[in-house]
């Protein structure tokens, strides 16, 4: 398994989003990569391929605003997630994130 996060610590859910888009495109550059060595694709509009760093910001921004626009506590595709869930050391405080997770068994050619 392969697990890449991007955690903090805030007060507001309002806050939380802003610090989300703040390192969006700084996680994106981290985890592009790891698309590629694994050549893990990506099924959109044009066909399949495996995802560009302006794909990836896309995404996430785009599951930013899901998040945003709902009342959900996290949303998902492609191995990305963001979240917002209470911090259960902080009675009023929240933890945010952006991450990334592969689940399957793979070999490195």
């Amino acid at each position: 398994m392969l697990n890449i996060k991007m955690i903090c610590k805030v007060e507001e859910r309002r806050i939380a989003y802003n610090i989300l888009l703040s390192h969006s495109i700084k996680f994106a550059e981290k985890i592009q990569p790891v698309y590629e060595a694994l050549k893990w694709t990506w099924t959109d509009k044009d066909g399949t391929d495996i995802p560009t760093l302006d794909n990836v910001i896309d995404i996430i921004h785009k599951l930013i605003y899901d998040l945003k626009k709902s009342e959900y506590n996290e949303c998902s595709t492609g191995g990305l997630r963001v979240f917002i869930n209470k911090d259960d050391t902080s009675p009023s405080g929240l933890i945010c994130g952006i991450e990334f997770k592969y689940d399957d068994i793979f070999t490195i050619e």
